[in-house]
């Protein structure tokens, strides 16, 4: 209304030609102000698509890590198995040749003895 007085009094304009300009001054204005309206979801959207997307980055990296850690553990894990099994089949071994070493000298320790020590079981 005071944009029609403003056109009315400026010009020599009739009623309805001035009424035609404010109407037409009123659709542009609405279209500006829709077109920046939609360009601002638009960015807005944009902004929060790319947050989004740095998030699923974060999130790739962070998995990539955790990949990779759980791999470590499980190599430490092999390799800690294998060492035990070493381990495990080098003391039975050892156990093993020391019987046998105590078998060895306990015959030994009976041929040495005589026919009577034997018989009498001295």
């Amino acid at each position: 209304m005071k944009r029609f007085m403003e056109i009315k009094q400026s010009s020599d304009m009739t009623l309805e030609q001035a009424a035609e300009a404010v109407m037409a001054w009123v659709r542009q204005s609405n279209m500006a102000v829709s077109v920046i309206e939609k360009k601002t979801e638009s960015e807005r959207y944009n902004d929060d698509i790319q947050a989004l997307k740095e998030m699923v980055a974060k999130q790739n990296e962070l998995l990539k890590e955790l990949m990779m850690r759980l791999d470590q553990q499980q190599k430490y894990i092999e390799e800690s198995l294998k060492k035990r099994d070493e381990l495990l089949m080098q003391s039975l071994k050892e156990s093993m040749e020391t019987r046998k070493m105590i078998a060895a000298a306990k015959e030994e320790e009976g041929k040495k003895k005589g026919f009577w020590a034997r018989l009498f079981g001295k």
